[in-house]
């Protein structure tokens, strides 16, 4: 054969091998588009005519998403977190570093019993109370103390009894009511604009400081310019100023001011009775008291927590009972041991209703981080990203792109909003740090459970 003849027959078979590629990748194709369309049924599907439209090149999608190519060369998403008829998470879990969720979350949510158009019946959804926790207001609260003397304990998860002083409301109950944790006390809740007395018992000498609220002095909780309570008035216990609760009742009246969240604790030798657990959250509501918006014309909600970060020294404890009932020398060094949130600490935390955080795919929540320890502290959701709106009862004035992480420092208080993911169920952490902030003390673990 010629050189010429084996060229022109090179070239002949080429064009032959080069069509049955064609063709296999056409049937490929439409095999692949015919079992996606096919993949629900149970029963096997009489072969239906092909027909020849043009495939659309695949373009790439972020991490956690599948393409599908069906018979009519359109792409579809498979979402790992999507249910069938629902949309790809917007600011959820995986999604592209800087898109934000809209707002009212991914899909707003269905109010419990009624019937989405076009989808028939849907059954009666359980209602979720906005609230997650108990109250004291909103126009006055009263306030006692546990007895320093008395010895009060609060078991920890380990089992172990820590002495702890607590404000408690007069039926005994502390944070959520409950007499089983003195730490921390009652949330106090009042309306902005509207008038507030609380009024504080006590047997020994102590104040309710309110921490970041616009009041005068006269009601800020410093003994030296605002008074403090005490029946028994030991010398080593009476703090500098005039002690205008004899008797055993100091009563505090003020205007609610800015709507937010703030914080209340003992001003009587701080440094020691902040750690032994004398303080609280103050959340002030907006002027029309509605309880799903976070002040005037601010985000709105559909469930409401507070994590209350604090943690415990059991070396301040010895015995039992404090080394001193004073500040001094042996309260030099802080060596936290115990790292708690809403005054639970280790696998009591997860069990615990006002920690662990379950609604509803695509419900908003909030969540007052308020800081009650010395501690600074590293909070996650568990990679669900959030929306920072507040700072020390104060909106933000400029809008902050969604985070992962957040670190708040003793005495603050930030109020942070997240999309529910669509389904699953991830594990919180707070992780406290040294007074550096570049190691970790000890961590509390919680979660969030999409309903």
């Amino acid at each position: 054969m010629s050189i010429k003849s084996n060229r022109f027959f090179q070239k002949t078979v080429s064009k032959i091998f080069v069509k049955k590629i064609e063709t296999d990748l056409n049937k490929r194709i439409f095999l692949l588009g015919l079992g996606t369309m096919l993949g629900g049924c149970s029963a096997p599907q009489p072969p239906q005519k092909e027909e020849k439209k043009p495939v659309k090149p695949v373009k790439y999608l972020p991490p956690n998403e599948e393409i599908e190519i069906t018979t009519d060369g359109q792409q579809s998403i498979d979402c790992a977190m999507c249910s069938p008829g629902v949309n790809p998470p917007i600011g959820g879990i995986g999604a592209p570093p800087g898109q934000t969720t809209p707002p009212g979350g991914i899909n707003p949510p269905v109010s419990p019993g009624t019937d989405t158009p076009g989808s028939g019946a849907q059954p009666a959804l359980p209602t979720l109370s906005i609230q997650t926790f108990s109250t004291l207001g909103p126009s006055s609260a009263v306030i006692q103390t546990s007895d320093m003397m008395g010895g009060l304990t609060q078991t920890m998860s380990n089992g172990a009894p820590l002495l702890v002083w607590g404000f408690t409301a007069l039926n005994g109950g502390a944070f959520n009511g409950d007499t089983t944790r003195l730490c921390p006390g009652p949330v106090i809740e009042m309306i902005e604009g509207q008038p507030m007395m609380v009024e504080l018992l006590s047997s020994h000498p102590h104040t309710i400081h309110l921490h970041g609220l616009d009041v005068n002095q006269a009601n800020d909780g410093v003994p030296s310019t605002s008074g403090y309570v005490a029946r028994v008035t030991l010398p080593a216990l009476t703090p500098p100023g005039v002690n205008l609760g004899i008797g055993g009742m100091f009563t505090y009246e003020f205007t609610a001011p800015q709507a937010g969240t703030y914080l209340y604790h003992c001003h009587v030798d701080t440094v020691l009775h902040m750690e032994m657990g004398m303080s609280g959250t103050i959340i002030v509501r907006p002027p029309d008291s509605s309880r799903n918006r976070l002040y005037t014309n601010g985000p709105s909600f559909d469930r409401e927590y507070i994590w209350q970060l604090h943690t415990f020294d059991s070396s301040w404890r010895s015995g039992g009972m404090p080394m001193s009932y004073v500040s001094g020398p042996s309260t030099t060094r802080y060596s936290p041991d115990y790292f708690m949130i809403n005054g639970r600490d280790g696998t009591d935390i997860l069990v615990d209703a006002t920690s662990a955080i379950e609604a509803y795919a695509g419900q908003r929540v909030l969540i007052r981080l308020v800081n009650l320890g010395y501690m600074p502290a590293m909070v996650g959701l568990g990679g669900i990203p959030f929306e920072v709106v507040a700072s020390d009862g104060r909106p933000l004035k400029t809008a902050m792109p969604p985070v992962n992480e957040w670190l708040i420092a003793p005495g603050e208080r930030y109020d942070v909003l997240f999309t529910m993911p669509l389904a699953g169920q991830v594990s919180t952490s707070v992780n406290y740090l040294d007074i550096s902030g570049q190691n970790i003390l000890g961590s509390a673990i919680s979660t969030i459970t999409t309903l």
